[in-house]
């Protein structure tokens, strides 16, 4: 619990931000280039945003990191499947409207 206090504010500003505002992007990019209507490039940003850094943990094995950095990998990962499952849902009553 201690070393998630000091990865915190790191954490924080990757899985709620970072996941808004490459949604907005992604969505936007998907509305241009798939000729989609911008909704539905909106509700299939969140799933492409959230991507899992998760990836990353077996390369942590045999790679060695700073123990901070795997810890905000890790936590990071965690909080942000939440938000991109928040932000679709939240995108997906809009579109069913």
């Amino acid at each position: 619990m201690q070393s998630l206090k000091k990865v915190w504010p790191t954490v924080n500003l990757l899985s709620v931000p970072g996941v808004i505002i490459t949604a907005l992007v992604t969505g936007y990019t998907a509305y241009v280039f798939l000729h989609i209507p911008l909704l539905y490039g909106f509700l299939l940003a969140p799933i492409i945003a959230s991507t899992d850094p998760v990836t990353l943990i077996p390369v942590f094995k045999q790679v060695k990191i700073r123990p901070i950095l795997r810890k905000t990998v890790e936590s990071e990962s965690t909080f942000n499947d939440a938000t991109g499952s928040i932000l679709t849902f939240s995108v997906l009553a809009v579109v069913m409207v």
